[in-house]
């Protein structure tokens, strides 16, 4: 018999009804998915796995960068002139 092992969860269900710093919808994942099908749609795909790669890492740096209030232009000027890191490890 499959049992689901939901108890550990029990507590975090409706955590947002008590905390309010929790967002009680998941509209920041369909905003980040939405700039993606958005390009499916009107380019009709990415000719290549490895520009669908770039462009997702592009995008992906300019919405960090728009959330925590950064300068975007001088992010992405730092970033090819090699002075900061994409990652950190």
């Amino acid at each position: 018999m499959f049992k689901i092992k939901t108890k550990r969860y029990v507590d975090d269900h409706l955590r947002f009804l008590t905390d309010f710093r929790i967002d009680f919808t998941n509209n920041l994942a369909v905003r980040g998915l939405r700039k993606i099908k958005t390009k499916l749609k009107i380019a009709g795909g990415f000719g290549n796995l490895k520009f669908s790669k770039y462009y997702c890492s592009a995008i992906s740096i300019i919405d960090t960068c728009k959330k925590q209030n950064m300068d975007i232009y001088e992010t992405l000027k730092n970033i090819f002139m090699g002075q900061k890191k994409i990652f950190a490890f």
